[in-house]
């Protein structure tokens, strides 16, 4: 039996109605609380919604995206422009404890395992055929599903991409932002978190908001008014490096 990279995860099934902005701000929120074991977060969009990547373009990707009415919010993390509403989307924070332990100073690592958790999720979900990119490099400016990088999760007969990520590592630990285009599936929330957990860990359980810290609505309401929120966060690109 082979076993799991990590010893123990939480997956959080977050069912609150959030704007755009406010769901940026509760995974960085996440991730500066430093939680003792990795967390996944499984949400839903409350609307339709284009997050660009740290590097990208907000004004270009808006042209390219031909949409001037839908939200647009500047990740914290990096990749491509990604138009929201279908998709399925996720977070997982790990902690730089688990982080050194674990995938010490490889930074394609930790994108690689999570896919490939993510891979076997899918396939156990019923979509076939998934398998991760052995090639690509994310195009500035490019629509993130058009420009598949290496290890992104493709269709194997057509190329499609079907899952990306963006990542950031800090002195917390990693953030990794995920977008599934589910190709038509219909996928129980709950089931997935579980399973994909469940394939990076040993120990699997079910987080809920009682656990979460008493101001934690606080925080990422006030990230949320002071960063992403904000006309300057969404079309400043200066700031400190991502990957």
């Amino acid at each position: 039996m082979i076993s799991k990279p990590l010893d123990r995860f939480l997956y959080w099934i977050d069912e609150a109605a959030r704007d755009t902005a406010g769901q940026m701000a509760v995974d960085e929120v996440l991730l500066r609380d430093k939680a003792a074991d990795p967390i996944l977060r499984v949400y839903r969009w409350s609307e339709p919604a284009i997050t660009v990547g740290y590097f990208e373009d907000a004004e270009r990707a808006r042209l390219q995206m031909n949409e001037r009415t839908v939200p647009l919010v500047r990740r914290f993390t990096g990749g491509g422009t990604v138009s929201h509403g279908a998709d399925l989307p996720y977070s997982i924070i790990i902690p730089k404890r688990v982080c050194d332990a674990v995938f010490g100073n490889d930074r394609v690592a930790s994108y690689r395992v999570i896919h490939q958790a993510l891979a076997k999720t899918l396939e156990g979900l019923g979509m076939s055929d998934v398998v991760s990119a052995t090639q690509g490099d994310q195009r500035i400016g490019a629509p993130c599903f058009v420009s598949p990088v290496r290890e992104d999760l493709i269709h194997e007969q057509s190329g499609q991409k079907i899952a990306g990520a963006g990542q950031r590592r800090t002195r917390e630990g990693i953030i990794h932002q995920g977008s599934i285009d589910l190709m038509g599936h219909d996928v129980d929330r709950e089931v997935f978190g579980r399973m994909l957990a469940a394939h990076l860990a040993e120990n699997v359980q079910k987080l809920t908001e009682a656990q979460l810290p008493s101001d934690f609505d606080d925080q990422w309401q006030a990230l949320r008014a002071k960063r992403y929120a904000t006309a300057r966060w969404n079309r400043d690109l200066s700031g400190s490096k991502v990957r």
